[in-house]
């Protein structure tokens, strides 16, 4: 079974065959609008699983799945991770380090349940439910694809930081049943933005426009901010710029200081991307970030306005990346006088 897929320029918009998969299995762990790592956008394609795969919910791999999130919390971006890593038979070797050793620990659980992922899509013909949904997915991507600004995303990303994407193919992932988290995944060859379709997204979706654009660039960015945390290492995990802000930091996804990190800086760069092509949008997208205590969003939006006006000597955002630390060290020092 192939994707489904529609490609506008060096971007391949689709809904991904196993990513589905992942769907249906959360679908029927979760109970609807209860769970805060998943929620429901159509409503329609949510009533056909539960009514063709509810009889599923005790299946081995629902169980095995179930204490893979249990035991190490593999809920957010995890299971979508590993999802986008398998073959088209749910089968892989050898994952890479964000999931199996971030995650899992280094337990092999994680092997068991890819080997139950094969026999249970026949199981319950999964490719027939892909394949009778086709129209509904075709609809959802196109959708998409006119509502979201194709002009100036990747360009925004390339030109703000200086950074290509390396040879990697660029994919957009609609997930059309969930609407609670996005996630940007950046694997060997490949980089993806897994996006959430918001509620009534078929119905009213130019509203969205500004909302689906900034969601991209933010999870794309990861691709490039990420690399650059692990690498530079420039914070200590004990250090305490965080200290005041690591328990809600932690509810929302972001548990470790390099998340925290990055997170602080995609949002920064990503408020830039909104003040340059929907600047309407702005002001009310700054204050949500400061009401969910990204405390030191404005300090970075500082720095990245002298990043901007000195690209002659910051050619890159790795080139500048220390000047962010060290604005945000610096606010840390004044917070405490």
């Amino acid at each position: 079974m192939r994707n489904i897929i529609v490609k506008q320029g060096d971007i391949i918009y689709e809904i991904d065959y196993r990513v589905e998969l992942l769907s249906i299995i959360q679908a029927l762990i979760y109970e609807k609008n209860k769970i805060r790592h998943f929620g429901i956008c159509e409503e329609d394609y949510y009533r056909q699983i539960i009514k063709r795969f509810g009889d599923y919910k005790q299946h081995p791999c629902i169980i095995k799945m179930r204490e893979m999130m249990s035991k190490h919390h593999f809920y957010y971006d995890a299971p979508v991770d590993m999802f986008l890593q398998l073959s088209n038979h749910f089968k892989c070797e050898n994952l890479n380090d964000c999931v199996f050793i971030e995650r899992l620990h280094e337990d092999t659980t994680i092997y068991n349940l890819m080997d139950m992922l094969y026999k249970f899509s026949k199981e319950i013909h999964y490719d027939e439910f892909y394949e009778s949904q086709k129209d509904f997915y075709i609809r959802c991507l196109n959708e998409f694809v006119q509502t979201v600004d194709k002009e100036h995303v990747t360009k925004f990303i390339i030109e703000y930081t200086g950074m290509a994407f390396k040879e990697k193919v660029c994919h957009i992932v609609i997930m059309p049943i969930t609407n609670s988290h996005n996630y940007g995944i950046h694997h060997s060859k490949d980089v993806y933005a897994c996006v959430c379709l918001p509620s009534q997204f078929l119905e009213k979706s130019q509203v969205y426009q500004a909302d689906l654009s900034k969601l991209i660039v933010h999870e794309f960015l990861h691709s490039i901010i990420n690399p650059i945390t692990d690498q530079l290492q420039l914070i200590d995990e004990d250090d305490e710029l965080f200290e005041e802000i690591k328990e809600i930091m932690a509810k929302e996804a972001y548990p470790t200081l390099l998340h925290i990190i990055n997170e602080h800086i995609i949002r920064a760069i990503t408020l830039r991307y909104l003040y340059f092509n929907f600047n309407d949008k702005y002001e009310t997208a700054l204050k949500n970030e400061i009401d969910q205590q990204f405390i030191y969003i404005s300090t970075i939006l500082d720095a990245l306005v002298i990043y901007e006006n000195n690209r002659n000597k910051y050619k890159t955002i790795e080139d500048f990346y220390e000047v962010i630390i060290m604005y945000m060290k610096e606010y840390y020092k004044e917070m405490r006088k």
